[in-house]
């Protein structure tokens, strides 16, 4: 298992609650950070998975990037990016007016959010309808999951904060048992 990006410490300790062998298993998480320096390795390493069907989870900049990758490799636009790296032609992910911290719903239940940026709705709006399942909290992107591909998924809260030994995120525990099977 490869883990990207520098907030993997409860990531790691979530997955490590679900499966102590969990490093052993095919399979890409990218976290979140607060330094988005990699993001050109982030981009490749999810072209990658995504070409080859590695089982892969975006978390909070995770979800951010996969767009951002999806948008350059298969949409067309090279430009692509999220406005928190750079200004771009095509900002598929952009700054939101405050910071989204606290515990919000999605679907029916409750997640825990920590973002300032999230998929920019005027650029990707219907661009990512077609091929992906996508669900929105009040315009806001959450989750993404690519269709015709086991496990490419992007969450913009965090499962991994609301995770615990004796309760396990279920998204955490279905990415698990994907990679477990590969």
């Amino acid at each position: 298992m490869v883990i990207l990006n520098d907030f993997d410490t409860s990531v790691r300790k979530a997955l490590e609650e679900i499966d102590k062998n969990y490093e052993s298993y095919d399979g890409l998480v990218v976290c979140g950070t607060h330094t988005s320096k990699e993001w050109e390795n982030i981009v490749l390493a999810l072209k990658e998975a995504r070409e080859n069907k590695i089982p892969t989870l975006g978390i909070c900049f995770g979800l951010q990037m996969m767009v951002v990758e999806w948008a350059r490799n298969v949409v067309g636009w090279e430009d692509a990016q999220s406005t928190e790296i750079q200004l771009t032609a095509h900002p598929v992910v952009g700054k939101l007016p405050k910071l989204r911290v606290g515990v919000y719903a999605v679907g029916d239940r409750q997640e825990s959010h920590w973002h300032n940026y999230a998929v920019n709705p005027y650029w990707t709006d219907g661009v990512l309808d077609k091929d992906w399942e996508v669900i929105r909290t009040g315009g806001i992107v959450e989750e993404i999951r690519l269709k015709g591909n086991q496990f490419f998924m992007g969450v913009q809260y965090h499962p991994e904060y609301q995770s615990s030994k004796e309760n396990p995120h279920p998204i955490l525990v279905n990415f698990i048992n994907l990679c477990r099977k590969i």
